[in-house]
């Protein structure tokens, strides 16, 4: 419970330690980013970013194609968040660069201003100075255009 000091105190119990002790699996993805998990039927979604993906899955699911719709600056966002996460941030340049520049579609740099900030509170500095000059390389990359 990063953000809330009593967080035991509030709450009786985490749904994941439930649902663990019930017998699920619990597929945990990477804390503040998108992570959808299917078996079957049964679609579940980790933090506030899987809703767009959720929602899509679920219309494949039920047999349909998931509407043609824009993808929103904060999606872009959190597909950098990820490739920084899992493959560094080179990697990640790479990606702001290609949504940017191939795409021709925006990224939230609010957002990964937000994760660098929330990055300082779990004392991940390196992180937090890493999210910084990404936000700044995407800014002089909109600017140059």
């Amino acid at each position: 419970m990063l953000l809330i000091s009593n967080a035991e105190t509030i709450f009786p119990f985490l749904l994941q330690d439930k649902l663990i002790s019930q017998g699920a699996i619990f597929n945990e993805g990477i804390m503040y980013l998108e992570k959808i998990t299917q078996d079957r039927n049964l679609i579940t979604g980790q933090n506030p970013w899987s809703v767009w993906a959720m929602a899509e899955a679920m219309v494949k699911q039920l047999g349909y194609r998931p509407k043609d719709r824009a993808i929103t600056a904060e999606e872009n966002s959190v597909k950098v968040l990820f490739v920084y996460e899992t493959k560094g941030k080179k990697d990640s340049k790479v990606v702001v660069e290609q949504i940017l520049n191939e795409k021709k579609q925006s990224i939230s740099r609010s957002l990964l201003l937000s994760h660098s900030a929330v990055s300082v509170i779990q004392g991940h500095l390196k992180k937090a100075y890493d999210l910084l000059r990404l936000a700044s390389y995407a800014k002089n990359i909109e600017i140059s255009k």
